[in-house]
Parts: C-alpha cells; sequence; structure tokens
C-alpha cells in the first residue's frame, strides 16, 4: 500500500477510536429542561390566576389583584425579588402575575412549573423558577 493510501485509513480509525473513547455518539441529544410539572388545562377557570393557585409546585398567596406567586424551591435574586420568570408560548413576558394577567384562559394549553434548578437554558432570569404556559 502507498501511504496515500493509509492516510485515509489511518484518520478514519483515529476518530473512531477517539469517538468511543470520549463517549461520542451520533445521536442527538436535547437540551431542554423537562417540566417539574406540566398540567393540562381544563375548562371553567375564569381566570389565568385561579389556573396558578391550582399548580401543586406553586405557593400562591395574597390578593387576587396584586398575587405573590413563588415556585417551589426557587431561590432569591440578587435583585432581591423572589418572583418567577414568566414565558409565553418560548418568549420571555416578565416577571409577576400582571405580565400574564391578561391572557385568555380559553387559549390556554398547559402550564409547566420550571423550578430553579432546571432551568438552566433562561440563564439568570430563571433563578427564582419558570412558568411556561403554552396557548392553543
Amino acid at each position: 500500500m502507498k501511504s496515500a493510501q493509509i492516510i485515509p485509513i489511518v484518520c478514519f480509525l483515529f476518530l473512531i477510536f477517539t469517538s468511543a473513547q470520549f463517549g461520542c455518539t451520533s445521536t442527538k441529544t436535547s437540551t431542554e429542561t423537562s417540566p417539574v410539572k406540566e398540567t393540562e388545562i381544563s375548562y371553567g377557570y375564569t381566570n389565568i390566576l385561579q389556573m396558578l393557585r391550582k399548580e401543586s409546585h406553586l405557593r400562591v398567596t395574597g390578593p387576587d389583584s396584586n398575587p405573590e406567586i413563588r415556585v417551589l424551591g426557587g431561590g432569591r435574586s440578587i435583585a432581591g425579588s423572589s418572583e418567577p420568570l414568566f414565558v409565553v408560548d418560548g418568549l420571555a413576558v416578565g416577571r409577576g402575575y400582571t405580565s400574564v394577567s391578561g391572557i385568555d384562559v380559553n387559549q390556554v394549553r398547559s402550564i409547566s412549573v420550571i423550578s430553579a434548578a432546571r432551568s438552566g437554558k433562561y440563564g439568570s432570569r430563571g433563578g427564582n423558577g419558570v412558568i411556561e404556559i403554552k396557548t392553543k
């Protein structure tokens, strides 16, 4: 064999060896965080706050006009706020109930509560947990 024929074989074997040694595979991996809980929404609610009060991984206190919403297991940010990040259809809309209070409850498909430990894809904004709302 000539050296021009051996080089591609050596390179191929090197790639196979290094990918096996370092655990590389060709399968696609997901970076999605798995939600703590995802609830399919049933009808009968008149506002988003009623839906949030039913979530077992949330603590909702205070009056309906200005509720305090906390994700259980959530932290406290440097700014002092402990309100979770609200994400509607993949778009971060802000913190606090006022950022989602105008959503029509009949358009809500599901609500996912993500703890602070699993909210890495949202960076520091998800440090107090994330509430993902998916609409129809």
